[in-house]
Parts: C-alpha cells; structure tokens; sequence
C-alpha cells in the first residue's frame, strides 16, 4: 500500500477550517483512509485522518482535545513514505484543533486539524506528496503548476462555444487543465468544453475550459493546445479528480 492508494476521492468544497462564513472559500480536497498517531506524556493516541487539504485534516479519534491544542501527527505506517524525487518525505506535521465534535452514535469525537508548521516542512510532508502525485493544483500546493501535470494518451473532443468541433489526444492532465495535441487550430481565449471519446463513463460529462496556449508545431503538422479549466461544477470536478486517481494507479502499476 502507497498513499495514492489511500485516497478514495477528490473533491471541491469549502475549506471546512474556516469557522466565519464570510471566510469560506472553495478549495481542493482529498477523501482518503489513513492512519495516524501522536504521543502525549508517553502515550500513543490513533487518529483515523478521513479528509485532508493542503491547509488541514479531518480526523476522528477516541479521546478528547482541547480546542488550540497543538501536536504532532504522524502518518502511518512510516512505509507509506518511500523516497520521492531524492527527497525525504516528512511522516509527521504540527497540528492545531481547530473544531471538535462528538460521533453520532459511537465512542470518539470528529477534529479538524489546522496545519501549522512551517511552509518548508509543510511542502517536504506526506499531504505534500499526495497532491503532487494527483496532479491537483491549490494556491498552497506549493509546487510549480507544469511539475505536477500527469502524462495521459487518449482521444477527446474539444467542442467551442460556436459550435465547431475539433479532436485530439490529451497528452497531460491535472485538476488545473490538460494539454491536447490537435489537428485543428482552437484560438487563445475560446471557450471550449471538453469530453472523452472513448470512455462510457466520462463521455456525458464536458469539461469546461478556455484555452490559453495555441501553438503550431512545424515537425510534427500539429496544434499543442494548453486548456485551463474553467468553473466546473462539483460533479465535473468530482469525475476529473476519479479519471485522474485512475491514472495515476494505472501508472503506479507498471513499476
């Protein structure tokens, strides 16, 4: 088992840390099913880390924390961590209660965690890792936007808003957006709506975008079209991120 294969899904929502409603905002965020621990006065407590953003964690736990607590958390099992681009990834950060909540029904209590460690530990630590490897692209993900696109090869129809149609083949692909090597020519600044051709599952579902790069690429008589995605819905969202978790296993499957 790896962290990729901890995820279960990506999602857009509020960020659940802000407790002011004029202070939400929509971010990225990753539903997943790990384990975690913390040692307080000599005594290990588990944590089960449900929910995770570059900003903090939801967790569920038996015992209670005082709100503005602050401690250490550590991802488990430390093989879950294997070196990444000759980097050590951290397995622990320091966390904050931001909220708590009893569970309905059973022993324990609901936390939210707010990171606070520093930016340069926040950005070598296991929540680091696993937003680059997905591709998915935040304000605090702390990575250049092109280092964390995932390579892809499948057809896919770029439909603008004038009616017309082209095809082309994604060639990479992120939260962010995708690059499609086409035929025909799109302009920087159209709006296009993007659907998979090939695939039952994602054909009904159009990917809005604009794109923002269109270039012609003399050797091989095609257009690299750079597409930035654009006000996609939770459902478009919540698909992307599945076609991209799909991906990213079927690669990790071949090493």
């Amino acid at each position: 088992m790896d962290l990729i294969s901890a995820v279960t899904a990506i999602t857009l929502g509020p960020d659940f840390l802000k407790s002011r409603l004029s202070e939400k905002r929509v971010v990225p965020r990753i539903s997943c099913e790990l384990k975690g621990s913390t040692i307080i006065k000599g005594i290990k407590i588990n944590f089960r880390i449900t929910d995770v953003s570059m900003e903090g964690l939801k967790t569920e736990c038996y015992e209670e924390f005082p709100r503005d607590y602050s401690f250490l958390l550590i991802v488990e099992p430390p093989s879950l961590l294997l070196e990444h681009r000759h980097e050590k990834v951290l397995d622990s950060l320091l966390v904050k209660v931001a909220w708590r909540r009893k569970r309905k029904g059973k022993l324990g209590f609901h936390m939210g965690l707010v990171i606070v460690d520093p930016q340069e530990n926040k950005k070598k630590s296991w929540v680091a890792r696993i937003f680059e490897e997905l591709g998915v692209i935040d304000e605090l993900a702390l990575q250049k936007r092109e280092d964390m696109r995932i390579a892809a090869d499948f057809p896919v129809i770029c439909k603008e808003s004038t009616g017309k149609t082209a095809r082309g083949v994604i060639k990479n692909i992120s939260l962010g957006g995708v690059f499609v090597v086409s035929d025909t020519m799109i302009p920087e600044g159209q709006i296009v709506a993007l659907a998979l051709e090939n695939d039952r599952r994602f054909r009904k579902i159009f990917f809005r975008g604009k794109v923002v790069r269109a270039g012609y690429h003399e050797l091989s008589d095609k257009w690299l079209l750079g597409i930035q995605f654009d006000g996609l819905s939770q459902k478009e969202f919540k698909a992307l991120g599945s076609l991209i978790l799909e991906i990213q296993r079927s690669i990790s499957k071949t090493f």
